[in-house]
C-alpha cells in the first residue's frame, strides 16, 4: 500500500492526547472503608472493575478514530503491478493555427505550455512532438525554451503519420511502458484513428476555447470582368451568422472599399467588390473579429495585363490598324511578307494577313502550327486572293472560301450573343444602319457566324 500524502502521518502523534487523558483519569486517592459500609466493599470492587474495562475500550476507540482520520487524509492506495516499471513519455503538442484561439489573456497553445511547465517537475523526462518539429527525450527543464518559443504552423499531420512519428521517438528497450500524451483542440485530428501498436497507453487532453465565434476568409476569386470593371468575390465562413462583420479591401495600405458579406443559415456567404479593369492592385482583404487571427487577412495581386502582341504582314495599308491597336494596350508590329520575322510568330497573340494575295508554303506551315497552338489569325483578303492557296491554311480552323463574287450585298445579321461581341453592346440594336459590300469571298464555316449577309450566308 502506498500513500498519496505520507507527510500527514505526522498526525499520528495526536494519539498521545487520549493516552494522556486516560492516564490522568487513573489517578485516584486511596479510600478508607468505614465499618458500617464494609459490607458494601465487595460490590464496589466489582463495579470498579467494570468501569476500568469501559475506560480501556474508550481509549482504544479514541486511538482508532484519530488513526483512521490521519490515514484517510494521507489517502492510501494500492499501486498497479507495473507502478515501479520504467516509463517513456512522448508529448504531442498541437501548434496548428487553430491553437491561436484566445483563452483568457493567452492562447490555447500558450496555456498548454504553461500548464506543463507549472505542473510537472523540472527533472521530468519526456520527448516532445509538434506538427513541424520533434525533440528527443530530455528533461522538461531542457525543453522549456523550445516550448516557450513554439510558433504556429499550417502543417497538420493526420493520425497515422502522427502515430508513426511518435513511435520513432520511443526507444526499443524491453520492459519499458510507453505513454503517448496528446494535447490538441482536435479540430482536424481524430484521436480514435491513432494506431496504438507499440504504445501501451494513449492519453488525450482536448482543449476548447472560451469564445467559439470566428469569421474566416476562405478564398477570393475574379467572378467576372468587363471592359471597365473586375468583380472580385470573397467567400467567408462564420460560426454565428448573427455576429456578422464587414470586410475591408485595401490596395497596399489604402482602404478602398468595405462590404458586409451576405450569409446563409449555415454561416457561409460572400461579398463582391468591383475594381477598375486594367489597374494594378496589391490587394488585401481584412476582417477584425474576436476569434482566430490567422485567417483574418487574405492577400492577392491583380497585375496590369501585358500588352497584346499583334503582328501584321502584307502590302495592305496599316495606318487604320495602328489606330485600332493603340500603344497603351497593344504591341503592334507590321512588315511586308518578304521582310517578315517568321521566328516571332509563335510569340504573337494575333497575326494579321493584310491583303496577302498568295501565301508561301514555308509561311503556311508556320501559320498552321500557330493556329494549332491556339493562336489567333485575322485575314483581310486582297482583291486578287487565291482561294486554293488559302484553303489549305484555313482548313485548320474549319473554314473555307471560294472565288470572289462582285455585286452589292448588305450585312443585316449581327450575332449579339457571340463571344467576340462580349461587353461591346449594352443591348441589341434594332434601328441599325447596316453596311453593304461591293464584292466578297463566300465563306463556309463551322459554328456560329459573327455577321451574316441578307441572304443568311456568313
Amino acid at each position: 500500500m502506498l500513500l498519496k500524502y505520507p507527510e500527514l502521518l505526522w498526525g499520528l502523534l495526536l494519539l498521545i492526547i487520549p493516552i494522556l487523558v486516560h492516564l490522568l483519569q487513573l489517578r485516584r486517592f486511596r479510600k478508607t472503608v468505614f465499618t458500617n459500609v464494609r459490607l458494601l466493599e465487595r460490590l464496589a470492587v466489582e463495579a470498579n472493575r467494570s468501569s476500568r474495562l469501559k475506560k480501556w475500550l474508550l481509549l482504544f476507540c479514541r486511538l482508532g478514530l484519530i488513526a483512521a482520520l490521519v490515514l484517510a487524509f494521507a489517502q492510501p492506495y494500492q499501486a498497479n503491478e507495473d507502478a515501479g516499471a520504467p516509463r517513456e513519455i512522448v508529448i504531442y503538442l498541437d501548434n496548428s493555427f487553430s491553437m491561436q484561439a484566445p483563452e483568457g489573456q493567452t492562447s490555447l497553445l500558450q496555456l498548454a505550455v504553461q500548464d506543463l511547465l507549472q505542473n510537472l517537475p523540472p527533472e521530468f523526462e519526456c520527448a516532445l512532438l509538434t506538427n513541424d518539429r520533434q525533440f528527443s527525450r530530455r528533461s522538461l527543464d531542457a525543453l522549456r525554451e523550445p516550448m516557450l518559443n513554439l510558433g504556429y504552423t499550417h502543417v497538420q499531420p493526420d493520425a497515422p503519420t502522427l502515430a508513426l512519428r511518435a513511435r520513432n521517438l520511443f526507444s526499443g528497450d524491453p520492459g519499458v511502458i510507453r505513454e503517448f500524451w496528446m494535447i490538441s483542440d482536435f479540430n482536424s485530428l481524430e484521436p480514435g484513428q491513432i494506431d496504438s501498436a507499440g504504445v501501451a497507453e494513449v492519453h488525450v487532453l482536448p482543449l476548447r476555447p472560451e469564445v467559439r465565434f470566428n469569421l474566416s476568409i476562405d478564398t477570393a476569386y475574379v467572378r467576372d470582368r468587363s471592359a471597365e470593371l473586375v468583380n472580385l468575390e470573397v467567400a467567408v465562413s462564420l460560426d454565428d451568422p448573427s455576429r456578422n462583420q464587414p470586410l475591408s479591401l485595401f490596395n497596399g495600405d489604402t482602404l478602398i472599399a468595405k462590404s458586409a458579406p451576405e450569409l446563409d443559415g449555415e454561416g457561409r456567404g460572400s461579398a463582391v467588390f468591383s475594381l477598375p479593369a486594367g489597374a494594378a492592385i496589391q490587394g488585401a482583404v481584412k476582417v477584425l473579429d474576436e476569434g482566430l487571427a490567422y485567417d483574418n487577412n487574405l492577400y492577392f495581386n491583380l497585375s496590369q495585363p501585358p500588352r497584346i502582341r499583334v503582328y501584321s504582314m502584307g502590302p495592305g495599308p496599316g495606318d487604320y490598324l495602328r489606330r485600332i491597336f493603340t500603344e497603351d494596350e497593344f504591341d503592334f508590329r507590321s512588315s511586308s511578307v518578304q521582310e517578315a520575322d517568321f521566328g516571332a510568330l509563335e510569340s504573337q497573340h494575333l497575326v494579321i494577313l493584310n491583303e496577302v494575295p498568295d501565301i508561301p508554303p514555308s509561311m503556311a506551315e508556320l501559320l498552321e502550327a500557330f493556329l494549332r497552338e491556339g493562336g489567333n489569325l485575322l485575314v483581310i483578303p486582297a482583291r486578287d486572293l487565291d482561294p486554293t492557296n488559302y484553303n489549305s491554311l484555313l482548313r485548320v480552323a474549319g473554314l473555307g472560301i471560294s472565288g470572289r463574287l462582285d455585286g452589292t450585298n448588305r450585312v443585316t445579321g449581327i450575332n449579339f450573343g457571340h463571344p467576340l461581341f462580349r461587353d461591346v453592346f449594352e443591348g441589341e440594336v434594332a434601328n441599325f444602319e447596316y453596311p453593304s459590300v461591293q464584292s466578297y469571298f463566300p465563306l463556309s464555316a463551322q459554328g456560329r457566324a459573327v455577321l451574316e449577309f441578307q441572304n443568311g450566308a456568313p
